[in-house]
């Protein structure tokens, strides 16, 4: 861990670390936190590979990482007011951009199109083809990647791919700065957007809870919402690159993993409408009813146009257009029923739909959209 910046930033590190200075009492534990940031406006040795003595005459030993995280926090809140004082703008800012799927490219194109210098990577490299064409720089590995961005943005499957691009010596905490802020837009659990933020503080950076909702065609347009949970001054500090693909930004508090449950309640809520519409669908077909006439209704019910092009894929059966796959809709279903279960809450509706997605994969629909699973209903009213 190290304060020091590049020989363009060090005044600015240094006249940074001596407002810190100024802000300290007279307690023992802020005496030697005035040791320890004595020590990085003037290092005469990198800070823990000094001697035992000066070591012990900084009270590292004694205080461990508790002490050094504690130095972080405070060195960030003086850097986070003086970052109020001068807002940022987009052209000014270096943004690395993790996952470039469906979703991440929207998002990407937008953060890009916005003027920001880009940075991008994608474990199928292919994909970056487009945004380094247009100016980007392709990263090598995640750690490339964090060591280019004041912000970081990933876009991923699910728990298992977000800390598989974290950790070890390639992954994001291996490159980030100190003071940097991972924007995590994938649907994760919300334990593990807590751990997240668990990480990202140990080592000096901030992480900004934001799962997105809506589908690529909304990412490409800068048209999702986002479910956004961090400490106000990170919020603060990328709500600009946030307002890039979100034309909804809607803070949830400081906890991430309540951004994490909100999301999580999101695709609960418009699982359960499209298990309702393709249910009503198959009675409406079976009874002869006008289409037409339900079509209406159901537009007037469900004025939302997200809604309204699930209920016409529904009733034309048209899932090869995809936007969101089963299988990604059947981890989403997995992720709340656990999260529910940590709240000791059940959720029925959502273990019917587990098991309509379920019984969907088994007949080889785990590609195709994830309404699909509302094909279930109908195969099961003998409509083949």
């Amino acid at each position: 861990m190290t304060f020091r910046s590049s020989a363009s930033g060090g005044d600015i590190s240094r006249q940074l670390t001596r407002g810190l200075l100024r802000s300290l009492g007279t307690q023992p534990s802020d005496y030697r936190l005035r040791a320890l940031l004595e020590a990085l406006i003037e290092p005469r040795e990198p800070l823990l590979a000094g001697g035992q003595c000066e070591r012990e005459s900084l009270g590292i030993d004694s205080l461990g990482a508790r002490q050094l995280n504690i130095v972080q926090a405070r060195f960030n809140d003086v850097k986070f007011n003086l970052v109020k004082e001068t807002p940022m703008t987009l052209d000014s800012l270096s943004v690395a951009c993790i996952g470039l799927g469906r979703m991440g490219a929207g998002i990407a194109h937008n953060i890009q199109a916005a003027g920001c210098r880009l940075t991008v990577y994608n474990r199928t490299p292919g994909k970056a083809d487009p945004f380094v064409a247009s100016g980007a720089t392709l990263a090598r590995s995640p750690a490339e990647a964090a060591r280019a961005a004041d912000i970081l943005v990933t876009n991923l499957m699910d728990d298992a791919s977000v800390l598989g691009v974290m950790m070890g010596g390639e992954g994001i905490l291996a490159g980030m700065r100190p003071g940097a802020i991972h924007i995590g837009t994938t649907t994760i659990s919300p334990h593990l957007s807590s751990r997240l933020l668990g990480l990202h503080r140990d080592q000096g950076s901030d992480y900004v809870a934001a799962p997105v909702a809506g589908r690529p065609d909304a990412a490409a347009a800068g048209k999702l919402y986002t479910f956004v949970a961090a400490n106000p001054a990170a919020i603060d500090r990328c709500r600009p690159v946030l307002e890039t693909y979100a034309a909804q930004v809607i803070v949830m508090g400081a906890d991430p993993a309540v951004a994490a449950s909100m999301k999580l309640l999101a695709n609960f809520f418009a699982a359960g409408l499209l298990e309702l519409i393709g249910q009503a669908y198959v009675f409406a077909e079976k009874r002869g009813v006008n289409l037409a006439v339900f079509n209406a209704l159901l537009a007037t019910a469900l004025p939302h146009p997200g809604f309204q092009e699930y209920a016409e894929r529904i009733r034309t059966r048209r899932f090869d257009d995809v936007g969101f796959t089963l299988d990604g809709g059947l981890k989403d279903v997995e992720l709340i029923l656990h999260a529910a279960a940590e709240a000791q809450t059940p959720l029925p509706y959502a273990s019917l739909i587990r098991d309509k997605c379920l019984a969907a994969q088994a007949r080889g629909m785990g590609q195709r959209d994830w309404s699909c699973f509302t094909e279930i209903a109908r195969l099961d009213a003998g409509q083949g």
